[in-house]
């Protein structure tokens, strides 16, 4: 779980945006890339655990690299770790894919990151017999949602 520190207020007031990492891997066994979920609406202050767990919805995931330079230079930062249950993920993201394009394209987290509110606009996957097929998803999560316990 990671937040990343903005300017988005109409103030000019910092405000945050949430991440969580959800899933990893590596191209080739050499190019790393992530899955991601991005909070649905930006916050004034860094949450707190009981807010990320039980207040904070996730969006549909974004898909990238993000090297220890760009880590430090977007100013992401830690700020804690879940058991998520894999079953709950499959249920909430769907077809969920791996990354491997966005790592030999070198195409960072950061593409995707930006706060793009509740609504999620159509996504589509390509069948097994090869059409494509609208993904339906679930309204968006909660951390709690995710790990299958109440907050």
């Amino acid at each position: 779980m990671s937040n990343c520190k903005g300017t988005d207020s109409p103030n000019g007031a910092p405000t945050f945006r949430a991440d969580a990492v959800i899933g990893r891997g590596r191209a080739f066994d050499y190019l790393a890339w992530y899955q991601a979920v991005t909070s649905v609406e930006i916050v004034s202050s860094i949450p707190d655990r009981t807010n990320l767990i039980g207040e904070i919805r996730w969006r549909p995931p974004i898909y990238g690299t993000c090297s220890p330079a760009h880590f430090r230079k977007i100013e992401l930062e830690e700020i804690g770790v879940f058991p998520i249950d894999q079953a709950r993920l499959d249920h909430f993201f769907p077809h969920l894919a791996q990354g491997t394009s966005y790592a030999i394209h070198d195409i960072s987290l950061a593409n995707g990151m930006a706060i793009k509110g509740r609504k999620v606009g159509p996504r589509q996957w390509r069948r097994p017999d090869g059409k494509l097929e609208v993904i339906v998803y679930p309204s968006p999560p909660t951390i709690a949602e995710l790990m299958g316990s109440a907050a």
